[in-house]
């Protein structure tokens, strides 16, 4: 799905900022998990929902009612929601480079180009998705999961100490 040939020399730059990216949402995404699981087992989510949410939308979906409706995590509110959009934002560009399929290379504005064929599960139906991304974009999305990280790892934490003894 190449448009033409990319120069050898616009991989590197390419593979880190993709690592990086991908690295660090593993990490933001383990904290998210971590709170999901206290929260699932320990602060009363198991009775609002009897299965534990696997896909990504659901998880935060759930997330956003356990916070709001249970009291012992309301205060944590404002905190959890920060966390849910800060992922929600991050999401696109992470599932773009990680799922997609790099197709070009444009050296006049140091942009990469990914396709993905992706499925409207309303109609059920693929269509091609095509975005371009910057290092620099990339970098910067890299620092906002470090951001995410850190925020969701604290409040993990401080959940952990409430509500796992």
């Amino acid at each position: 799905m190449v448009d033409h040939e990319i120069p050898l020399d616009a991989f590197p730059p390419l593979y880190t900022a993709v690592g990086e990216l991908v690295i660090n949402w593993g990490l933001a995404e383990s904290a998210i998990t971590h709170i999901l699981a206290v929260v699932f087992q320990g602060a009363g989510g198991k009775h609002l929902e009897t299965k534990l949410p696997v896909a990504f939308k659901r998880r935060m979906r759930f997330l956003r009612l356990c916070f709001k409706r249970i009291i012992e995590l309301k205060t944590h509110q404002p905190e959890m929601d920060a966390i849910i959009d800060m992922a929600k934002q991050l999401v696109p560009m992470r599932n773009d480079v990680a799922h997609g399929s790099l197709a070009n290379f444009h050296p006049e504005n140091g942009e990469y180009t990914f396709v993905l064929l992706e499925t409207n599960d309303s109609d059920n139906f693929h269509y091609v998705h095509t975005v371009q991304v910057s290092i620099k974009n990339l970098r910067l999305a890299t620092i906002r999961a470090q951001t995410l990280f850190d925020r969701a790892n604290a409040l993990g934490d401080r959940l952990n100490e409430t509500f796992v003894t």
